[in-house]
């Protein structure tokens, strides 16, 4: 018996030994057009320089900024959320409610279900 729960042990280990070295299968951006000719893009962090991406889509919208993103600690992306000219709303997670606060967000009180990073603008 301890034999076998040492084996499991050690194949538990080394599926868990991998390098954190992207795959030739991964696509760094990619653009996709929707039926309406709406683009919709996606990023990946932080090789893509997200930060700076989305600072700049929020401080673009027209007319309406809707984001659910679990932690918000980018100041340059919380300026953005800052806009009284649009409809602007954000729903967060009840763990940084409070880093958040000035921003008014929907918050998912008593579960942590909420753990999404995306943003819809003017959509």
């Amino acid at each position: 018996m301890k034999k076998i729960v040492f084996l499991v042990l050690i194949v538990v280990l080394i599926s868990g030994c991998t390098t954190n070295e992207p795959t030739g299968h991964v696509t760094k951006k990619s653009t996709v057009v929707m039926e309406d000719e709406k683009r919709m893009e996606v990023y990946f962090c932080p090789q893509d320089g997200c930060r700076e991406k989305l600072a700049g889509l929020l401080k673009s919208a027209k007319q309406s900024i809707h984001c659910a993103l679990f932690d918000l600690d980018l100041p340059e992306v919380k300026d953005a959320l800052k806009r009284d000219d649009i409809d602007v709303k954000l729903v967060t997670d009840v763990d940084n409610e409070k880093s958040s606060a000035e921003l008014k967000p929907v918050v998912n009180f008593g579960y942590q279900l909420t753990h999404n990073k995306f943003c819809v603008v003017d959509g």
